[in-house]
């Protein structure tokens, strides 16, 4: 079944990146931080796990923007409940939807392009000896990944 998803990957990531951020938004669904990542690693650790597949840096670049832009999509989410801007003196209607598009697209987007290489890096450590004798260490990886991205991303101007 998992092979079968392979072939919609990049819009499955996509997805997995809402559900990891809807927590976020919607608070009652907390509970459901708890596992929303796994989709996104069983969707990764299939390539992951094999090491005599060839490394191309812009696939998994490629997929982390995937999963990191549903992610900041949803997060940032709230940018359309102030349409029409109509409290912005001299606001028109066409300005505002650029506004609420650059908001709710363009700051996902700028905010995805340095999150999205935590999957190239965790492709690179899952092709080390130490991921391959312990799979288990992967999840961990991701976790520590996240964590470290997320930190350094407050310290820019995306926090």
């Amino acid at each position: 079944m998992v092979s079968r998803l392979m072939r919609f990957r990049a819009p499955l990531l996509f997805f997995a990146g809402l559900l990891a951020a809807a927590p976020t938004s919607f608070t009652a669904l907390a509970p459901l931080a708890f596992v929303a990542f796994i989709p996104a690693l069983l969707l990764l650790f299939p390539d992951f796990l094999k090491p005599t597949l060839p490394h191309r840096p812009r696939r998994y670049y490629g997929l982390g923007l995937c999963f990191s832009m549903g992610y900041f999509m949803m997060t940032l989410h709230w940018f359309l409940s102030m349409w029409p801007l109509d409290f912005v003196n001299g606001m028109t209607r066409l300005g505002a939807v650029g506004v609420i598009v650059a908001a709710c697209v363009g700051l996902p987007f700028l905010g995805s392009v340095g999150f999205a290489f935590l999957f190239y890096i965790l492709a690179y450590l899952s092709r080390t000896r130490a991921v391959r004798r312990y799979p288990l260490l992967l999840p961990f990886l991701f976790a520590a990944g996240w964590t470290w991205f997320a930190f350094t991303q407050t310290l820019t101007f995306a926090g």
